[in-house]
């Protein structure tokens, strides 16, 4: 291999891997930049759901025995439905000394421990019926808790596609486990418990927000009330709110049991364990958008890429497959990217191709004089005192660098073997004409010898 090759191989080595490193650094930029977006959607979509779900459980809650509706519960209440005076810490008039005396004054309660339907319904609807028609509630659930059966349960009117108090459902309670598990916790530590709750079919599953809580007689627990708001209704506020398509997806059902554009969201879920956030495209389309857009091909084509954000909806492990799944459409910016990341190989390969040109160009004129001075003196060492040194000056000539400096010694090598030669041709003369005299005189000698 030659020194021109081996010059011009490891300038576009040089060449090539700079436009790498440079390639690989604006990558790792746009890398860092994207991931920096996606946790902090992330960070803000948490933010507001965990604020949203807080909210919501403080409205169940003041249903239970910690809200404004507390009293309603009271066995030593005779008045359950008089929440202005049971509220009001003021009114020296209520008479809750049944408390001490363990008498059972509360009508509802007292209904429903007897089994009069009709007037425990009626307490009831008068406590749920505004909230069930303001849609801030789902359903209410009463449970006997001698039995686990439901004494009463009624769903809001607006709930026309989906009725939580129906039997076909398989119930669960995320992070608890089943609804028996639920009820028997409840009723073992007396306390209540607010949480998701989720109905499943085969072909269906329906997730609520709910708050549990028992209702005690004599310090035994009586009834399980249970209050619920369909999540459904929580995930479109918050859908409205963040402008971000919303879904609750439970990764163990698969892909198939979703609609086709949820595909690569419950497939990233699935593949992606450990991951909350991330981003998914079709690379070979998005490279061939850019191919067609560089040809001059239809602009329409664009390679769809959505940013997806979970968050889970459990603490458990054992329930970890249902997440809150945010989607957001980023195929403008994923183009954009694309177009930037085109324009700088474009850009690498334009400026390999100069930085070559310029090579080739620069190793010619360099390597021509070097050339001519190898011809040169392959020419005086063989003999041709009377070769020609051609001598340039331009920017890439000069008598000052290297091949200029060997020209110059050349010139030098030549003027010495020109005198050289100078020097045995007059040498060479002398000796002839001293050989003639020689002659002449020998001559000379001769004649008068013989005469």
């Amino acid at each position: 291999m030659n020194i021109r090759t081996m010059l011009l191989m490891l300038s576009v080595l040089g060449a090539l891997s700079t436009a790498g490193i440079v390639w690989m650094l604006l990558s790792e930029k746009d890398s860092i930049r994207v991931v920096s977006d996606q946790e902090l959607a992330l960070s803000t979509y948490e933010d507001s759901w965990d604020r949203l779900i807080a909210l919501n459980t403080r409205a169940l809650e003041d249903f239970g025995l910690s809200g404004s509706r507390a009293n309603f519960w009271l066995p030593e209440n005779a008045t359950p439905l008089d929440f202005e005076s049971t509220t009001n810490t003021a009114n020296y008039e209520l008479d809750f000394s049944a408390a001490a005396t363990g008498e059972l004054l509360n009508p509802f309660i007292t209904s429903a421990m007897q089994g009069d339907q009709n007037v425990a319904d009626r307490f009831l609807n008068i406590l749920f019926s505004p909230s069930l028609q303001r849609r801030e509630l789902l359903f209410y659930s009463v449970i006997d808790a001698s039995n686990l059966e439901s004494i009463a349960c009624r769903k809001s009117l607006f709930s026309r596609d989906y009725d939580p108090c129906s039997q076909i459902y398989e119930t669960t309670f995320v992070d608890v486990g089943s609804r028996f598990e639920l009820y028997g916790s409840i009723i073992s530590e007396g306390t209540a418990w607010s949480g998701y709750m989720v109905h499943s079919t085969p072909v269906e599953e329906r997730m609520s927000l709910v708050h549990a809580f028992p209702v005690r007689v004599l310090d035994q627990t009586e009834f399980l009330v249970i209050v619920g708001i369909n999540l459904e209704s929580l995930v479109a506020t918050f859908t409205e709110e963040l402008a971000v398509n919303t879904t609750i997806i439970n990764t163990e059902r698969g892909t198939d049991f979703y609609d086709d554009e949820l595909t690569p969201v419950v497939g990233f879920a699935t593949n992606n364990n450990e991951t909350r956030t991330g981003s998914v495209s079709d690379v070979n389309e998005r490279i061939r958008c850019q191919i067609s857009g560089l040809l001059g091909g239809e602009n329409s084509c664009e390679a769809q890429a959505l940013q997806i954000s979970l968050i889970p909806l459990a603490q458990a492990q054992e329930y970890g497959s249902f997440k809150l799944a945010m989607t957001r459409d980023v195929t403008d910016i994923f183009s954009r990217l694309d177009e930037v990341t085109r324009n700088v190989i474009l850009g690498s390969i334009a400026s390999i191709l100069a930085i070559i040109l310029t090579i080739i160009f620069v190793q010619r004129v360099l390597f021509s004089r070097l050339g001519d001075a190898i011809h040169v003196l392959n020419e005086l060492t063989q003999g041709n005192v009377n070769v020609s040194i051609q001598r340039n000056s331009s920017f890439f000539e000069s008598d000052n660098d290297e091949i200029g400096q060997l020209v110059s010694a050349l010139e030098v090598y030549k003027s010495s073997l020109q005198e050289l030669d100078a020097e045995r041709e007059n040498r060479r003369a002398a000796r002839q004409d001293r050989d003639k005299l020689i002659i002449e005189k020998m001559r000379t000698l001769g004649s008068q010898v013989e005469g």
